[in-house]
């Protein structure tokens, strides 16, 4: 009887050990969870805070851009408004600033793209956002690709005029005067920047 009783005593003092060590574990756990869950919140919030300056710091990308290409507009106008065999050479000389120049611009992506790799966005509730967001730097490839078709064209038109100076009485015509490619820079520059001001306004709401 006695040994039976030891042995029930030493099974109950080994199961309520038992429960401790498990209640602690599951505590700790908790806890770890909760910390966790915490610092992710914190990540999320710093990442979304980046991000929203990042497409900041490209709308005033966009807006140098725009007013860059403001002089080649009014040349397209000019070409695409007149007929070529009245074209003024003194006109084509005032818009000169607008015939070879070009520029080289790269959005910044950094932000949003360790926000993808960090793994934090498959955490974030708000589906709403994270569309919008993704919409924002879709945009701004969009934008940057289409940047990119209209320098290399341009550049061919350059290298064109530069071997045939037949073409210099209206310089950079096909470029300006057939396909009205600045134009189309700065409206989709435009457009591109209202989008992004929408998911800047959606980040603030955060």
């Amino acid at each position: 009887m006695n040994n039976s009783k030891i042995s029930t005593s030493k099974i109950r003092k080994y199961l309520r050990e038992l429960s401790i060590v498990v209640i602690g574990v599951a505590i700790t756990l908790s806890i770890g969870i909760w910390i966790t869950n915490g610092n992710n919140k914190k990540d999320i919030k710093l990442y979304l805070e980046a991000m929203k300056l990042e497409l900041e710091e490209n709308i005033g990308l966009m807006e140098e851009i725009i007013e860059y290409w403001q002089p080649s507009i009014h040349y397209t106008n000019y070409l695409m408004s007149n007929h070529k065999e009245t074209l003024s050479m003194d006109s084509i000389r005032s818009f000169g600033v607008a015939f070879y120049g070009n520029r080289y611009d790269n959005f910044s992506t950094n932000a949003f793209e360790m926000f993808k790799v960090s793994g934090l966005m498959r955490l974030m509730n708000d589906k709403k956002l994270i569309f919008s967001i993704c919409n924002a730097y879709s945009y701004l490839q969009l934008l940057e690709n289409h940047l990119d078709e209209c320098r290399k064209f341009k550049n061919s038109e350059m290298v064109k005029d530069m071997e045939d100076p037949s073409r210099w009485k209206i310089p950079m015509y096909n470029f300006y005067g057939i396909s009205g490619t600045p134009k189309s820079i700065v409206d989709l520059s435009k457009w591109t920047s209202e989008m992004i001001k929408i998911t800047i306004s959606d980040l603030e709401r955060k």
